[in-house]
């Protein structure tokens, strides 16, 4: 027998903290983000630790899988809507069912989200590669248990594969970032000795570089000051945002033996850093940041560098943010189109009402509302501007 239980917040979640992360481990091509201390990271940072609906399943009183949702506060012209969601908006990552048995979990889920009692006015499930198996287990979910999901773009995911080595990646690569990144790098060995300084955890509390702590506190100097001193457009600097959330989870990933950080020295000044979760032949950017007062290409020499290493390390797979703008762009040589799908209820009158206005205010050629249906906005927690998504466009 299949049965649901929730969790509201993490007083109640923290006493299956342990079995969320052994399901997580048994998840198929699995991220640390999944993590049960990831997901606390997340929710802490974006203000939501008392405003979750964690679902978990269990077969014969075992727990199979979780889909960790929270419920998100969204402000509107009609008041605030209540969003069942992923906490990682910002992120590129597929944050969706932990646990081995997804086509269970789904079909499970969705029959529970269908019948049980609602909380929330509107489902938004993002994060789903438009031709993976999540997407195709979810559609047929919906269409068993009768919950109508309509399909919207999302945005891409960007992906470095250095499946044919170092050489013929960057040999192909953008012509003008290639000659940035060259340009950029004789400049810095005209005023000192270049070197990149990568660590990287290859077991629990152990690294493979011995001045790791030293050059992570570099690495968290550059993104806070990043972060107190913004230089250039939101959607360029995203990167650099992350310094609090690596803060969070930098001691679990190490446990975990995936992270891996890097700085890049001119003699023995910081100058660029990054941060990754390295995972089964895969890297994960999470922030990439250059110290203040140093030119922002040494981010193309740092990225370079770690790249060629990558490569003999054996990171196929790089997935970088998109929200790095060009250096996402300009470095990619794949791209993995990602949607999202989205259930409103035939009771969640806000929502139709704003779809409506929408319309007709299309129709009408007139103005669109400012925070409207479509121009949605997050309640921030964080005295930060509001983050804008594009949830139903």
């Amino acid at each position: 027998m299949l049965i649901v239980s929730e969790y509201h917040n993490f007083e109640e979640l923290s006493s299956v903290s342990d079995v969320w992360n052994r399901l997580w481990g048994q998840t198929p091509d699995s991220s640390f983000l999944q993590s049960y201390e990831a997901f606390e990271a997340t929710c802490t940072q974006a203000g939501l630790r008392d405003q979750l609906k964690v679902l978990m399943v269990s077969l014969m009183g075992k727990p199979i899988g979780f889909v960790p949702f929270v419920i998100r506060p969204m402000t509107t012209s009609l008041g605030t809507l209540r969003v069942l969601t992923f906490p990682m908006e910002e992120w590129h990552s597929f944050y969706n069912t932990i646990g081995p048995h997804k086509t269970i979990i789904l079909q499970t889920v969705i029959k529970h989200l269908k019948k049980s009692g609602r909380n929330w006015d509107y489902l938004d499930w993002t994060g789903l590669v438009k031709q993976g198996r999540e997407k195709e287990r979810l559609q047929t979910a919906g269409i068993l248990h009768g919950m109508k999901l309509e399909q919207h773009d999302s945005r891409e995911c960007s992906l470095i594969n250095l499946e044919k080595g170092w050489y013929s990646f960057w040999t192909n690569a953008d012509a003008e970032i290639r000659q940035e990144a060259h340009s950029m790098e004789r400049r810095l060995q005209a005023m000192g000795r270049v070197r990149l300084m990568r660590c990287r955890s290859i077991a629990e509390n152990q690294t493979d570089e011995p001045g790791d702590n030293l050059i992570y506190q570099h690495l968290q100097k550059i993104l806070a000051d990043n972060v107190a001193n913004p230089i250039g457009k939101n959607s360029e600097r995203r990167g650099t945002r992350n310094h609090d959330f690596i803060g969070r989870i930098h001691d679990s990933a190490v446990k975990h033996a995936v992270a891996d950080w890097s700085v890049l020295y001119v003699d023995e000044e910081p100058i660029a850093a990054a941060y990754g979760l390295a995972h089964q032949g895969r890297l994960e950017m999470l922030a990439l940041a250059s110290r203040v007062g140093w030119p922002r290409e040494s981010r193309l020499v740092l990225m370079k560098m770690l790249l060629e290493d990558s490569c003999r390390r054996g990171d196929l797979n790089i997935i970088i943010p998109t929200t790095w703008g060009s250096i996402a762009t300009r470095l990619r040589n794949k791209t993995l189109p990602i949607c999202r799908f989205v259930s409103t209820p035939l009771t969640a009158w806000r929502v139709h009402a704003l779809r409506t206005s929408r319309l007709v205010q299309e129709w009408m050629g007139k103005p669109q509302e400012t925070f409207g249906f479509y121009d949605e906005v997050w309640e921030d927690r964080r005295n930060e501007t509001p983050i804008k998504l594009n949830v139903l466009a």
